[in-house]
This record gives C-alpha cells, sequence and structure tokens, in this order.
C-alpha cells in the first residue's frame, strides 16, 4: 500500500455534480465521489469557491502554479535550515581514481531514478476506485 498524502493536507477528489443551490448566500454544490458504491444517496455540500470543473482550465492551471511555487519554497527553505556550514575541502587526492563497482553505480542510477521520480510526481492523485 502506498499512502501519498499527510493528515491535514489538501486533496482534490472527482465528483459528479447532482444538485446545484442558488441562494442569498451564493452558489453551493451537492456533490456525489465517484466510486462512491455503499452510499448511492451520498452527497456533500461544497460551496462555489472550493470547487473546480474541468472546464475551469485557467483556474486549474493557476491552482496548480501555486501549488508548485508553495513547494518549491518549502524545498528552498527545508534546504536552507538543512544546510551546515561550509567546512574546509578535502585536499584533492593524487594518483588513480577508485575502480568504478557495480554496487556503486548501482546506488547512483537509485538515487537518480528516486530524484526523477519527485520531480515528475504529480500533485494529485486520480482515484478511480
Amino acid at each position: 500500500m502506498e499512502v501519498r498524502g499527510t493528515p491535514g493536507s489538501e486533496a482534490w477528489i472527482k465528483a459528479k455534480v447532482k444538485v446545484i443551490q442558488i441562494g442569498e448566500n451564493g452558489t453551493s454544490y451537492r456533490v456525489q465521489p465517484v466510486g462512491v458504491v455503499d452510499f448511492q444517496n451520498y452527497l456533500i455540500e461544497v460551496d462555489a469557491a472550493d470547487i473546480l470543473f474541468e472546464t475551469d482550465a485557467a483556474a486549474m492551471l493557476a491552482e496548480t502554479s501555486r501549488r508548485l511555487e508553495e513547494i518549491k519554497e518549502d524545498s528552498e527553505r527545508d534546504l536552507l535550515e538543512e544546510e551546515p556550514e561550509e567546512e574546509e575541502p578535502a585536499p584533492r587526492r593524487r594518483g588513480r581514481p577508485k575502480k568504478a563497482t557495480v554496487e556503486g553505480l548501482m546506488a547512483k542510477a537509485e538515487q537518480a531514478r528516486i530524484r526523477r521520480e519527485a520531480e515528475e510526481a504529480p500533485l494529485w492523485v486520480e482515484n478511480d476506485t
């Protein structure tokens, strides 16, 4: 099992709009999450400000870029906090370099794969269950 979120983080879910309510306080929607089989009449009331539609491409792009900026700022802040004080560089080694081993190459490839997957990870996950 893979856990992608953390408690308290925001998540976007796929849902179908069942009811639209327009009142004095504004517009609200009643939606049913896609894939909910146990509760056929399970509806969630959502305020108009908290819902994005597939046709809202500009809003989705703005939200995506905002989230990317947040992630970038968080990672930069973490790097600044974790950055150790600069030490004097080690003296250069002279002579022949170490022989490359299969284990060393596999470890480097694994680190590169982990970094690439972290960069390509989506901001939200579509759940088709």
